[in-house]
């Protein structure tokens, strides 16, 4: 799932992933960054980020998360190590 200027949702593997296609987020919502300038794009800055998901779109009863995030301070995943092949070091969401 993707929110920043524009929600998406896309599925693939940790080295292959399809492009994007904007506007496909069914079932989910989030809020999206607020463009500051359109010429050099640049967004105001945001205190978080909210995701609303249905429970439908879940089809599992634990779910296994990470977060790659984009700031000023530049990219940044969470938990630490959360980009790597494997999701040993992943949140744990339990339904």
């Amino acid at each position: 799932m993707h929110a920043s200027a524009k929600l998406a949702e896309r599925e693939g593997k940790f080295d292959s992933w399809p492009d994007w296609k904007w506007w496909n987020n069914r079932e989910w919502a989030a809020n999206v960054g607020r463009i500051e300038k359109f010429k050099e794009p640049s967004f105001l800055e945001d205190e978080a980020k909210e995701f609303q998901i249905s429970l439908k779109k879940l089809s599992r009863k634990t779910l296994l998360w990470s977060f790659d995030l984009q700031s000023t301070g530049g990219p940044e995943s969470l938990p630490d190590g959360g980009l790597e092949r494997h999701s040993r070091r992943w949140f744990n969401l339990k339904l």
